[in-house]
């Protein structure tokens, strides 16, 4: 087998086509290439001294909407006359290995030619008195690649369609410039829209933070962690003006879709056992409280490499990513690739496939899922305290008058549910944090649904009495809306005008008090710690409920036992306890209470 064909392979035209006019969808993406290119060339020249540090480095663009014309230029490194004509026209001579630099293929320089008339390069490096300009002629370009028939040479196209030709310059000049002349606004409307531009570039560009921002949040959540202070600091960023306005990330100290102020910034690393460091991101921390909607173009964490943005702001939404094709419009953020085997592709609408990128990929998954429960979390503390005014609600409406379903709404689906969250969520210690932000509205809505079920003097005529006729009876007064217990130990009694008998409902497996309660005077009665509740009639003992089973000899609680605790069941055991002892003893009404029962018991399954 012959090893060297000596063979000299030609590129032929249609390369040409896929670079000038194929490559981008969005015609937006040319200035960001072309702001890639100048952010490699400013970092050039502070290698090589030519400025002083980063910041020194700018990018201006100039777009002109009367001529058509879009001019951008950077104050980088520049190039040498002697390499230019090579640099500029030869296809993919880029030297960059796409880690050190942010550029890699070569190819974007030529993106700006499908929008445009001419394209055209100029350049110059410190301390040469002559700069190089290339013009590239679109239209002629055009015309050989998409209409001629013949088969012509990538190369013949070039030299047939370009001039060049030397500018003066100073020797302390150093820059690079490409211009967009005759901008063909008909196709591509957008390159000349100044305001859409910006708003592009605020998403995508290597630019700082908003100083509120950098000054507030960002210092705010990296002063006890110098890892990460150090890894923002070290993200590369280059000033960038449209016009007179110079472009920052727009992030701030709130959500703008939601409104929701953002507490702190939270921080991750992925990283492989076989492959090290990965990559690093940040999160807004929220209350979540709804999805960011679409109109917010901050929403979604961002994939960048070297600053700069990968794809659009969906890249790493929907199911790829998350269980959820909405989980990623929950969040603020972005996070920064930093392996080197890790490059976007041609396009830079995705990653090239490598195995440390697949790594990559795996890992974002998987700390997704943490991302996922905390919204969900947030979710759930939200309606917890959305029950609680559910449960006030309910008491107004029916003036005053406390029933199962408003106690239900307040104690066990509003504060018994967020209390349960807090004690709950561990593992991932953003979620604890996240609580922490709905703790004041919470304890707020727990103080107004307490005041709510708290009893009140009742006068004698809302009152009726129970005359004592045996020692296992009292005469006391008990308000003919407040049956159930109530959350106050103690217990005083106002004897009325007005009797009911009650025969004697006192479980008799325990010995009874000898002595015979005075009905004017309160008696505590000595429940669990977790629970104190007054007794329903005053001057007798009520026996905690055991796990005997109700309604005859069905256990209709049992199926709560592996999702209550036990004090949460002995709660449940007491109340139909007390539904059983002091409700009519008839067939029909016996029927009514064990459907009640039996419906709580489901709504108790289903909310858990």
């Amino acid at each position: 087998m012959e090893n060297n064909l000596n063979y000299s392979s030609e590129v032929r035209k249609k390369i040409l086509s896929m670079l000038m006019f194929q490559l981008y969808s969005d015609e937006r993406t040319i200035y960001r290439e072309y702001v890639q290119n100048a952010l490699d060339s400013i970092n050039k020249a502070i290698d090589t001294r030519v400025l002083d540090q980063a910041k020194d480095g700018v990018v201006n663009i100039d777009i002109d909407v009367k001529h058509k014309v879009i001019k951008i230029k950077d104050n980088g490194a520049g190039i040498e006359s002697a390499n230019a004509v090579r640099t500029l026209l030869d296809i993919s001579p880029s030297n960059k290995d796409g880690v050190s630099q942010a550029g890699m293929y070569g190819i974007g320089r030529l993106v700006g030619g499908g929008y445009c008339h001419e394209l055209i390069f100029r350049t110059s490096a410190r301390g040469e008195a002559i700069g190089t300009q290339i013009t590239f002629d679109v239209d002629k370009i055009w015309q050989m690649v998409e209409k001629d028939e013949e088969d012509y040479l990538a190369t013949y196209v070039i030299n047939e369609c370009t001039t060049r030709e030397s500018i003066p310059a100073e020797e302390s000049d150093h820059y690079f410039e490409v211009e967009l002349k005759g901008v063909k606004d008909d196709a591509a409307p957008s390159l000349l829209d100044a305001e859409t531009i910006i708003n592009y570039l605020r998403e995508v560009a290597p630019v700082e933070y908003k100083s509120e921002f950098k000054n507030t949040l960002m210092y705010k959540s990296t002063a006890d962690n110098p890892e990460f202070k150090e890894l923002h600091e070290g993200l590369e960023k280059v000033q960038v003006l449209v016009g007179e306005t110079r472009i920052q990330k727009q992030y701030g100290l709130s959500i703008r879709g939601t409104k929701d102020k953002i507490n702190n910034l939270e921080y991750f690393k992925i990283e492989d056992r076989k492959y090290g460091l990965l990559g690093w991101g940040w999160y807004a921390l929220t209350k979540y409280t709804i999805q960011i909607p679409k109109d917010d173009k901050l929403a979604g964490i961002r994939l960048r490499a070297h600053n700069i943005q990968i794809g659009d702001a969906n890249l790493l939404s929907g199911t790829n990513y998350w269980k959820e094709d909405r989980s990623n419009s929950y969040f603020y953020g972005e996070f920064f690739v930093t392996h080197r085997h890790i490059r976007p592709n041609g396009a830079r609408d995705g990653l090239v496939p490598t195995p440390e990128s697949r790594s990559l990929e795996n890992g974002l998954r998987t700390y997704f899922e943490n991302l996922k429960t905390l919204y969900t979390k947030a979710n759930e503390a939200k309606k917890s305290i959305d029950k609680i005014y559910d449960g006030i609600k309910r008491i107004d409406d029916h003036g005053g008058a406390i029933d199962y379903n408003a106690k239900d709404l307040i104690n066990n689906r509003g504060i018994g549910k967020f209390e349960k969250l807090m004690k709950t969520s561990f593992g991932f210690e953003a979620i604890k944090r996240m609580l922490l932000l709905y703790q004041p509205q919470f304890l707020e809505a727990k103080a107004k649904g307490e005041e709510k079920l708290r009893p009140t003097m009742p006068t004698p005529q809302e009152h009726v009495s129970i005359k004592k006729e045996n020692p296992t009876t009292a005469s006391v007064d008990i308000p003919m809306d407040n049956v159930e217990p109530t959350t106050t130990p103690v217990v005083s009694s106002i004897p009325t005008a007005t009797n009911i008998e009650f025969p004697s409902a006192i479980d008799n497996t325990t010995e009874p008090s000898q002595t015979t309660a005075n009905p004017l005077e309160p008696v505590s009665v000595q429940e669990p710690a977790a629970y104190q509740h007054e007794a329903l009639i005053p001057g007798q003992r009520i026996v905690t409920p055991t796990s005997t089973p109700l309604l005859g000899q069905q256990d209709i609680i049992a199926p709560l036992n592996n999702v209550l605790d036990p004090n949460e069941i002995w709660l449940l055991r007491r109340v139909f306890k007390v539904l059983n002892s002091f409700c009519p003893d008839n067939e029909h009404d016996q029927k009514l209470i064990a459907e009640m029962e039996r419906l709580i018991v489901k709504e108790f399954n289903d909310e858990i």
